[in-house]
């Protein structure tokens, strides 16, 4: 996750740019070399580490072939959501899913395989399944590639912002889990494998508490608020009258904070049946889950509605491309998150959950805040902010781009 995140928003602001201008032939080969750039990457930072990890050469081999199958696979779901074809993910991860039970199935209770073997072979199994499939679709959606692999590289130049955002949220994600996990509540397994069976089982089930927001702003939010935004820039761009312009802008202002109040509204009932009717069915299921692991799971529910709501302001804050705005909130989230979770670490019984709530409270305090503030200032924002004269600058990997262009 994180290795692809360094790469994901880049490669997704350079798809949107090839399919604005017309240039599909450019989205296959970016997708290829971004994919191998995250595998070579992957590969020497995971190697180095399984190296030192304590674990069989086999066990290392079948880690390093499964993270490789999940860079493309995330890599090529990239792809697909930035087109909208949600329903191909489905149907291939759904197919996945069913094939993957069945060999489980197969080599525990028939061959008798080893278990933690068996897991990770059926995962390779599930997953090279999705990376066949989603290939074999994106080549399908667009036409035979055309220019260098490394040309999206550019876009690091252009929009260095977005790679840091990316990984910040990623790191926000998955700090207090690493904390946890050499902390009171954490185990080793085996080396360097470390883990927290109650924490990490209340971070999955709270998680899916956020799933409908998530599926709302796409359904909801998007729709809606698209339309509104494109008919604003089109009075903008195209010279529409002074009147119409304030007309589209409140339109869209409406719009947004109509539908962001919809989201958030949503989500406080949904973490709140989860807080009360869910902990309580979970209380009564034997999966590890005590009194004391069941004020985890709800204080994790809150944090993480906080989070997809700060998530979904991001998100817009990148609508208006405010790039250096997403950038500050999710450096202060990524920041508070690791300094809380390394602070509450001496107690993590009675605090555990509590650095990602208050990581995720300023992240969502600080993204709402900043939109809202961009929202006051629309017309200075995206007119007077701006540079008079445009400048192309060339970085670091426009060189690299230019001196192997003709080779790769």
């Amino acid at each position: 996750m994180l290795v692809n995140s360094l790469f994901s928003m880049i490669t997704t602001r350079y798809l949107s740019d090839c399919l604005y201008e017309d240039k599909k032939e450019k989205i296959i080969p970016a997708f290829i070399g971004s994919s191998l750039i995250m595998m070579a990457l992957g590969t020497v930072i995971y190697g180095v580490f399984l190296h030192f990890s304590g674990i069989s050469f086999t066990m290392q081999m079948l880690c390093i072939c499964l993270l490789n199958e999940l860079i493309i696979t995330m890599n090529s779901m990239n792809i697909l959501s930035a087109i909208k074809d949600y329903k191909s993910i489905l149907y291939t991860f759904a197919f996945s899913a069913v094939i993957a039970v069945c060999s489980g199935i197969i080599g525990l209770f028939v061959f008798k395989f080893d278990i933690m073997s068996m897991i990770l072979v059926i995962l390779i199994i599930a997953y090279g399944i999705m990376t066949v499939s989603y290939f074999n679709i994106i080549v399908q959606c667009f036409p035979k590639g055309k220019g260098s692999i490394l040309e999206f590289l550019i876009w690091f130049d252009k929009y260095p912002q977005l790679a840091i955002v990316s990984v910040c949220l990623s790191f926000g994600l998955v700090i207090h889990q690493i904390v946890v996990w050499h902390g009171d509540l954490g185990r080793q397994l085996e080396g360097l494998f470390y883990s927290s069976s109650a924490y990490d089982i209340s971070v999955l089930l709270a998680y899916a508490s956020v799933i409908i927001t998530q599926i709302s702003f796409v359904t909801s939010m998007e729709v809606k608020f698209n339309r509104s935004y494109k008919e604003y820039f089109k009075q903008l761009n195209c010279g529409g009258k002074f009147s119409e312009l304030k007309k589209a802008e409140n339109e869209m202002k409406n719009t947004l904070i109509n539908e962001l109040s919809y989201i958030i509204t949503k989500q406080f009932f949904v973490t709140l049946l989860f807080v009360i009717l869910v902990s309580g069915f979970l209380h009564t299921m034997s999966i590890g889950l005590n009194t004391s692991n069941l004020s985890i799971f709800r204080t994790l529910c809150l944090a993480f509605a906080f989070y997809i709501i700060g998530n979904c302001g991001i998100l817009l804050l990148l609508y208006f491309a405010d790039n250096k705005g997403a950038m500050i909130c999710s450096v202060a989230f990524a920041v508070v998150t690791l300094v809380a979770s390394v602070a509450l670490s001496v107690n993590d019984r009675k605090f555990s959950g509590y650095s990602f709530l208050i990581g995720s409270l300023v992240f969502l305090l600080c993204t709402l805040g900043r939109l809202f503030s961009y929202l006051d200032n629309i017309e200075y924002r995206l007119l007077s902010s701006q540079p008079i004269v445009h400048v192309e600058k060339k970085g670091f990997m426009q060189g690299i781009v230019d001196k192997y262009k003709e080779v790769i």
